[in-house]
This record gives structure tokens, C-alpha cells and sequence, in this order.
């Protein structure tokens, strides 16, 4: 296992505010899909797609609430 962390989510209400915020403060574009199963919509944080790295998103969805609480993480179960 190369990292304990394998995926990352970024909870939003303002879904363009935050993929803007990220892109300026990172330098980076961030991919958006719009069709996933939980029919939310996401902005992928670039990442090495072979599962080497750690990847991540900003999501905005009913079942997505930005709180306190931080993001949610994935960890890897190897």
C-alpha cells in the first residue's frame, strides 16, 4: 500500500465558488462530472489515475453538507 488515504471529498453548497477557490489557490482546472450514481456533481482534483496517488473531489449533493465536521476521507484497506 503506497498510501493509508486512498480518496478525499470536499463537501460544497456553492458548487462554482468552491471549484473556482480551489482552482486559483492550487493553479490546477478541475474536471466536473455531473452524472455519478449518487447524482451528485463533482470537480476532480487532479490525480495519477493508475491508483498511485491519493485523489479527490469537491461534491455538491443532497447527501453532501459542508460542516465542521471536515471532509470525508477514504482510507485504503489495501
Amino acid at each position: 500500500m503506497k498510501n493509508a488515504i486512498s480518496w478525499f471529498e470536499i463537501p460544497a453548497k456553492n458548487f462554482e465558488r468552491a471549484k473556482k477557490f480551489y482552482e486559483t489557490i492550487l493553479g490546477i482546472n478541475l474536471e466536473v462530472y455531473e452524472d455519478s450514481p449518487n447524482s451528485s456533481k463533482m470537480a476532480i482534483f487532479p490525480y495519477d489515475r493508475h491508483m498511485e496517488g491519493v485523489g479527490g473531489s469537491i461534491v455538491e449533493g443532497e447527501a453532501y453538507e459542508p460542516s465542521h465536521k471536515g471532509v470525508l476521507v477514504y482510507l485504503n484497506a489495501g
